[in-house]
């Protein structure tokens, strides 16, 4: 499933929101898409998931394991202790290695969002869609 990039976010005060949020509303620019490009950010924020699941215990297997981008990053607002945070959302597919034949299982799709540094991630949704907070 395809994510496509979102238009725009929004900065009121200290909150951020995905549509203007009064007559103070500055449109935030998005990190990064003319420093670097969109593929690596994109592999960027992949191995900042997969460090994210594996801290959490979220895999069955660490020890055999790779991560890749299965959609572009969509810029997102979350609600997380009572404030509006401006992050990225992105499904990471993750391949973990069979430990008896030593070969990949099938993908398993997480829906990440990361700060827009993408250097934290701030909530992992798992496969059936149970939401886990990130530490």
């Amino acid at each position: 499933m395809a994510v496509h990039a979102s238009a725009a976010v929004y900065r009121c005060g200290d909150t951020f929101s995905d549509s203007p949020c009064g007559d103070d509303a500055i449109e935030h620019e998005v990190f990064g898409e003319g420093a670097q490009s969109t593929a690596n950010l994109d592999d960027k924020a992949a191995q900042t998931c997969l460090s994210a699941l594996l801290a959490q215990h979220m895999l069955g297997n660490p020890q055999g394991v790779v991560a890749a981008p299965a959609s572009k990053r969509k810029s997102r607002v979350i609600k997380k202790h009572g404030t509006s945070l401006m992050g990225y959302q992105l499904m990471v597919a993750v391949r973990e290695m069979n430990p008896n034949t030593g070969m990949f299982n099938p993908p398993t799709h997480f829906e990440c969002v990361l700060t827009p540094d993408l250097l934290r991630v701030l909530e992992v949704v798992a496969p059936g869609g149970s939401g886990e907070p990130a530490s």
